[in-house]
């Protein structure tokens, strides 16, 4: 009989396994029973298979909309919660809407919540969303079941901290394979190239980065150009209808999704990272790891990780002209300049949290001895 009785709330299955998969497994191994929360109906992931681990969809039915949808959702949250009442424990990641559903759904129950935060998203960022802002964190406040308030970057922890007038803890990364992530010798190539990873969504900075592109075309660089993420099949996008069209005329190359992005590496990759928002941008400790320079936004969650003329370029106004400008330094670039900067972000003390060090955080997170926990 499994006696520590875990809930993982979060936004998607797919993000849940994307993300915290290996720990959750490794929860599981230890002994924990554990239970998953997502909307939708997604099929089952394999990294499951011959585990008990169950995964229960809610929150996406229903015909109502806005309060009462939100209410709805709750309820049947709660509903939920109550069938597992053995459950000492609830713990979600991700937005502010997972984490007022499950804040409200636990009222006058005995689990103790661990909030993490995973960037504070449109509601902090969003002057329009004051009045959002202020209910969600009198929710907080307020919440008898609010144990915890995790972040993975030190703006937000300085943010929430003071706004809620308590500890926030820290950790760096939501862990990256000890054996995936290393430095290696990649497939040669003759240039620079440069890459995009990303989601297809305005708030990644895609379009931006397009127009980077046709900037950097204009000024006579015809430097190869691949994004990696989605391709024309996507339909879940909001981007402008003559991206991929763009994208054609600009001979920018799209990779689709790729499983395993460290396997289409070359070594002379940089990578563009023009987002608007980062929690901890996983794709850049993948990308420092492997000794892959980086353009990047300074926004929190890369100022924290992209050390500026050591690891990559930061870019304090996020336009398309200054993204371009950092895009030409690099393109330039020869064999040799590239060795050298490569050699240099792979020395660099540029530090995140492994596997490892996550689950330990969770095991510690979750303990009732009463000890410090970050």
């Amino acid at each position: 009989m499994r006696e520590k009785k875990l809930f993982f709330v979060g936004n998607s299955l797919a993000t849940m396994i994307n993300f915290r998969g290996h720990t959750i497994k490794a929860l599981y191994e230890k002994g924990y029973k554990i239970v998953l929360v997502v909307p939708g109906n997604d099929a089952v992931n394999p990294t499951f298979e011959k585990t008990d681990v169950e995964v229960i969809f809610a929150g996406s039915s229903g015909r109502s909309s806005g309060v009462l949808r939100f209410l709805d959702i709750c309820r049947e949250y709660r509903r939920i919660f109550n069938r597992f009442s053995g459950y000492d424990l609830v713990i979600f990641p991700y937005s502010p809407r997972i984490i007022l559903t499950t804040l409200i759904a636990c009222i006058n129950s005995s689990h103790k919540v661990h909030a993490w935060f995973i960037g504070l998203g449109a509601v902090f960022l969003n002057p329009k969303l004051n009045w959002l802002q202020f209910v969600f964190l009198s929710i907080l406040k307020r919440s008898k079941n609010l144990r915890d308030v995790i972040v993975l970057n030190v703006q937000d922890q300085e943010f929430l901290r003071e706004r809620l007038g308590r500890e926030v803890l820290l950790i760096k990364g939501e862990g990256l394979p000890e054996d995936r992530f290393v430095a290696r010798d990649f497939p040669a190539a003759h240039t620079v190239r440069f890459i995009l990873v990303s989601r297809p969504f305005k708030e990644k900075g895609v379009e931006v980065f397009l127009d980077s592109v046709r900037d950097m075309r204009n000024r006579g660089l015809h430097n190869p150009v691949c994004i990696f993420g989605f391709d024309e099949s996507c339909v879940e996008h909001d981007l402008r209808e003559t991206f991929f069209d763009e994208c054609q005329e600009l001979h920018v190359e799209l990779k689709g999704f790729v499983n395993r992005i460290e396997s289409s590496i070359q070594d002379m990759d940089v990578l563009v990272l023009p987002s608007k928002r980062e929690g901890c941008s996983r794709t850049c400790m993948e990308m420092i790891r492997l000794g892959v320079p980086i353009i990047a936004s300074k926004v929190p969650g890369i100022e924290g990780l992209v050390i500026d003329g050591v690891s990559g370029t930061l870019i304090e106004k996020n336009t398309f002209l200054n993204i371009a400008d950092g895009m030409e330094k690099y393109a330039i670039l020869g064999k040799k300049g590239y060795a050298l900067l490569r050699q240099e972000i792979l020395s660099s003390n540029a530090t995140f949290a492994t596997n490892k060090e996550v689950l330990d955080f969770y095991i510690n997170l979750i303990s009732d001895k009463g000890e410090k926990r970050c």
